[in-house]
């Protein structure tokens, strides 16, 4: 799920695309895909330029054609999105984007949409798209009534075989996170652990009980018809026909995500998106944490046996375990390059040397020349050029 900074960096961009018209998540991964394109071609370019500069001479090998549409600036890259001359950019019918240097500017049917600098926004934007960004900015929601719940033993509090309109679909609810049903895999066990440290329970089998009391309670509440909004946004899991993210109402209008909270059988937790009443991501997340807390302080459901003083101690314990995992996991990565990966605004003239093409001399340059906020930023130091920089780029990162 998306908060905090990086949802404020992509609204803007979510925003853009909203307002030129592009809302289908098909149309969206097309104007990323020529955005990456656009970035492809912008990179060699932009060394190319540099080198120029350095060298003090005309660039010799130009991938964007020398123009001025008043838009644009860099050599004309706008106009170069636009021509359909070449062919490549012939695709992008609704969004014309120019990669000036204080971030992006759509334009759209005439009209100049000017985002805030968003540092690296084309790749975020594609991490975003490949990752986080499916189940939050996914297809329009559908809405299918007189959805039933299948039995069957797969089901649990936050996950449940329906049948929607002659469809079999597995649901996994948006927002929240039940407590498991059982542990028979260890990324089960894992789960449970860590959920068991969340409540603050004394024991893992209070885990499992509280899941299977959250199961009966979806049950229940299922009994009758009820309604399911859904973009297919895929879930994942280990079911054999697969997951889909959705929201379900109740014959009486409740959202079953939000009565689980309430009643103190799930957590918030998961991914999230705009709801089908229009709230918005982040002022869902927010209500049910109120619910969240509210049911903690009713002591009902699984925080009827939650121990306050072992949730401080157990959550502080998983949170440690967390860290070291992931630095592990950064140790490991960086063992496994061949110098590691240096951090080109903090490593040490030492550091730097260990580095096959650099040594003292141009150590001091690179320090000199911080901070950098792309790898491509060292062709600004006065003698690493493309090919050095092509030798030196495996090996270091900026952060």
């Amino acid at each position: 799920m998306i908060t905090g900074q990086i949802e404020d960096r992509i609204d803007p961009i979510r925003d853009a695309f909203r307002s030129g018209g592009i809302t289908k998540l098909v149309d969206v991964i097309e104007q990323i895909t020529h955005l990456l394109f656009l970035r492809h071609l912008d990179d060699p370019h932009t060394l190319e330029e540099n080198e120029s500069t350095r060298l003090k001479k005309p660039t010799e090998r130009r991938i964007f054609p020398e123009a001025n549409d008043g838009i644009g600036q860099d050599g004309g890259r706008p106009s170069a999105c636009k021509t359909t001359e070449t062919g490549v950019f012939r695709g992008m019918r609704n969004l014309t984007v120019s990669c000036s240097i204080g971030g992006i500017r759509t334009v759209n049917r005439g009209v100049m949409v000017a985002l805030k600098p968003v540092p690296g926004a084309l790749f975020l934007m594609a991490m975003l798209v490949v990752g986080a960004i499916f189940p939050s900015y996914a297809a329009e929601l559908q809405k299918f009534t007189d959805a039933r719940l299948i039995d069957n033993p797969a089901n649990d509090g936050d996950s449940s075989l329906v049948e929607a309109n002659g469809k079999r679909l597995h649901v996994r609810l948006y927002f929240v996170d039940c407590p498991e049903t059982s542990v028979s895999a260890k990324s089960d066990a894992r789960r449970v652990r860590e959920q068991t440290r969340y409540f603050g329970l004394p024991e893992a089998a209070r885990t499992i009980h509280f899941g299977e009391q959250a199961k009966i309670f979806v049950r229940r509440a299922l009994a009758m018809p009820f309604t399911l909004d859904t973009a297919f946004a895929s879930a994942l899991g280990r079911s054999s026909e697969g997951r889909v993210y959705g929201f379900i109402t109740t014959a009486d209008g409740h959202d079953l995500a939000s009565l689980l909270v309430e009643n103190g059988f799930a957590r918030t937790r998961g991914a999230g998106r705009r709801t089908p009443n229009g709230m918005s991501r982040t002022d869902m997340v927010a209500t049910l944490r109120d619910l969240e807390t509210s049911a903690m302080l009713k002591r009902v459901g699984v925080w009827s046996e939650s121990n306050p003083d072992l949730i401080v101690k157990s959550r502080t314990k998983q949170r440690g375990e967390d860290r070291e995992l992931k630095n592990l996991q950064a140790r490991v990565k960086k063992a496994q390059s061949p110098h590691g990966s240096i951090d080109l605004n903090t490593a040490s003239e030492k550091e730097l040397q260990t580095i096959k093409g650099i040594g003292p001399v141009l150590a001091a340059r690179i320090i000199a020349g911080r901070p950098y906020e792309t790898i491509a930023d060292l062709l600004k130091v006065k003698g690493i050029g493309r090919k050095t920089l092509a030798n030196i780029r495996p090996h270091v990162v900026v952060e």
